[in-house]
């Protein structure tokens, strides 16, 4: 459609150049026809954008499972398998210090998620 709305604004302007439409309704159709089209440029590279997030996410998935299935079988938690499936480990300090009860926050980073901000 955008390419449509090129080829209009193309023949309108011949038109108006050639006397065929007064400069009023040149103006009015123009206006309309490039208002169209700068809506759908927006909502095009909108759409880009979700297809490239998506694209990652799903890159990241392939990543994941490919990973997964070598290591299927293993029967307990070693450091090579550690180092496959985390990135990184963040460990914070107690939200109520010298307690006894309250835990340490923590964040893991797995390689399969996408880097976080």
């Amino acid at each position: 459609r955008i390419k449509e709305l090129d080829n209009i604004i193309r023949c309108l302007y011949e038109d108006r150049v050639c006397g065929r439409i007064t400069a009023e309704r040149y103006d009015t159709m123009a206006v309309g026809y490039e208002q169209e089209q700068a809506e759908l440029k927006q909502e095009l590279s909108s759409i880009t954008e979700r297809i490239d997030e998506m694209e990652m996410r799903e890159q990241c998935i392939r990543e994941f499972m490919d990973k997964a299935k070598e290591y299927l079988e293993m029967p307990k938690l070693t450091p090579e398998l550690l180092r496959v499936f985390v990135r990184k480990i963040l460990v914070y300090e107690k939200e109520v210090k010298y307690s006894r009860t309250a835990g340490n926050p923590i964040v893991i980073y797995f390689t399969f998620q996408p880097n976080p901000n």
